[in-house]
């Protein structure tokens, strides 16, 4: 009775040590992300060397380990959301992975990166931009399209009013993957990238570390000319690509914003992107 009880306290004693060991582990690569204060002295020290001002607080103080992300283009997907807006409609495959739906409501054109634009008879006049957003979201609703976890900005103009809404992926910024809605008084707008909530696939990719991007970018700068003297914003993010079968593919990259614009580079190479 006794041998088993000790065998018990030397099992859990066993398992706690485990634990702690882990724990200690992952706080160690935990922390082994953050950007020292000595590794952004360096990079200013560069950076001013360069003729480039870091901003203070410019620079995210941890790196990230991103994957890529494989959304595959999804044909029986389009077809879904053309019929519940536009209802029946006929199908036009085009060249160039262009495939058209026109039907009662009006057209939607999708392409290849998953990217749509679809135009709507239908035309709303909404009062305030809370209205709209509101809205909006319904008819993307109706449609069966993901909404975006992201930012959302409104705009109005003399055209009248959109709404934008961004797609954030591992707590990350995409760009080049909002989907906007436009209410005009000649109809309804919806253009973008239609993700879903959870990608196809997930490709190795590697991240090079923050201050190692922003150095690149100060290489970059004196090779092009880029006209930059500060950076006042750099941050890891996504971009969104056309992958090889025509779906849409979110690269790890690093944008950076400077008084010369804003620039997006890879995150695996350090080359200009945009």
């Amino acid at each position: 009775m006794e041998s088993a009880k000790l065998k018990n306290v030397v099992i859990l004693l066993l398992v706690c040590v485990n634990l702690i060991l882990g724990g200690t582990i992952f706080y160690k690569e935990y922390l082994s992300t953050f950007i020292t204060d000595k590794e952004l002295s360096r990079v200013e020290t560069y950076l001013a060397s360069c003729g480039i001002r870091l901003e203070k607080g410019a620079l995210g103080r941890r790196n990230r380990s991103l994957e890529g992300q494989l959304w595959e283009r999804d044909a029986a997907a389009e077809e879904k959301i053309a019929v519940a807006l536009l209802q029946n409609v006929q199908k036009n495959v085009l060249g160039g992975g262009v495939t058209v739906y026109n039907g009662d409501n009006g057209r939607a054109v999708f392409r290849y990166g998953r990217a749509a634009e679809i135009t709507l008879d239908e035309v709303h006049s909404p009062e305030s931009s809370a209205r709209a957003a509101e809205l909006a979201r319904s008819i993307l609703k109706r449609a069966g399209i993901y909404l975006p976890q992201g930012e959302v900005v409104l705009g109005r103009s003399g055209l009248g009013t959109t709404v934008t809404f961004g797609h954030e992926k591992e707590g990350c910024e995409v760009v080049d993957a909002d989907v906007a809605v436009s209410f005009t008084k000649d109809g309804t707008t919806i253009s973008g990238c239609l993700l879903s909530s959870k990608p196809s696939a997930r490709v190795s990719a590697l991240c090079r570390p923050l201050v190692s991007l922003v150095a690149d970018f100060a290489v970059l700068q004196e090779r092009y000319g880029l006209g930059v003297s500060e950076i006042t914003w750099a941050r890891y993010a996504y971009l969104r690509t056309v992958s090889d079968d025509g779906g849409a593919l979110l690269i790890p990259v690093c944008v950076i914003v400077t008084d010369g614009g804003e620039f997006v580079i890879n995150a695996a190479d350090g080359s200009l992107m945009r």
